[in-house]
């Protein structure tokens, strides 16, 4: 399978997240990828219930879009939730004066990509081609647990685009 990573900030890939005036060009964006890369499944490390462009996006293309963040009740059930929770962060304030949260990497992001990796296998089904949009935490990890079982991964962020800014991209 061929598995393309997009690491993005969890504010684009909502429509009614903070980032309004970058989600023109997200979605534009996706469709280039989809288009150019002949994705049939999109994994979107969100909520089912999320306002997400990407499942937007499929809709309009009639491509396969699911959830892959793992559930908070399963988060409970695999006694990950408090950690997930209380994550530590640091206060990055954009050249823009925004003020943002950077998250840091805890032990348990290991266990939710585990998830990630096998709810986007399974959900994909016989597709041959799948973009996966997660944090920009979970890219490189996500990259290497679907390269490890054998997919052809390329990974990429929104960090090389020109009309993205973001403090993560520093």
């Amino acid at each position: 399978m061929n598995i393309y990573i997009v690491g993005i900030d969890h504010e684009i890939q909502l429509r009614d997240g903070w980032s309004v005036n970058s989600h023109a060009e997200f979605e534009k964006l996706l469709r280039e990828i989809i288009r150019e890369h002949d994705i049939t499944f999109i994994g979107d490390e969100t909520f089912a219930q999320k306002n997400a462009i990407a499942k937007e996006v499929a809709k309009s293309l009639d491509i396969l879009w699911e959830p892959i963040e793992m559930p908070v009740a399963m988060r409970a059930e695999r006694g990950i939730a408090k950690e997930q929770k209380n994550r530590p962060f640091e206060t990055v304030v954009s050249d823009e004066g925004v003020l943002t949260r950077r998250y840091k990497r805890v032990p348990s992001d290991s266990i939710r990509e585990d998830y990630m990796v096998e709810r986007a296998i399974a959900k994909a089904g016989a597709a041959m081609s799948i973009l996966i949009l997660c944090g920009f935490n979970h890219a490189p990890d996500l990259h290497t647990r679907f390269a490890k079982l054998g997919h052809r991964v390329t990974l990429d962020s929104l960090c090389k685009r020109s009309w993205y800014k973001h403090p993560d991209c520093d």
